[in-house]
């Protein structure tokens, strides 16, 4: 569109309705951004486990470590120590 020198330029207008719809959606984004945060916390505390359990099981099969108690998840620990089998898992 081409503008003539003689044709002013266009007024934005917003409504108190658009004010208040943008406002909605931005706490609504704002959840979820919130839930999005406590998922990736999640994540990285599974993460941070799972490589914890690895590494356990890493030290158990080598004889490294004798009795001790390995994480499994959720806060929860069992006495763990070497067998005699060749591999732990």
């Amino acid at each position: 569109m081409m503008l003539l020198m003689s044709q002013q330029p266009q007024r934005i207008v917003i409504t108190r309705e658009d004010i208040e719809r943008l406002v909605e959606e931005r706490n609504s984004l704002a959840a979820l951004l919130d839930v999005v945060r406590q998922n990736l916390a999640l994540v990285a505390q599974s993460l941070n486990e799972l490589r914890s359990a690895k590494d356990m099981l890493t030290l158990l099969s080598k004889g490294a470590v004798q009795d001790t108690y390995a994480g499994v998840g959720g806060g929860v620990f069992i006495k763990a120590s070497p067998t005699k089998v060749r591999r732990s898992l």
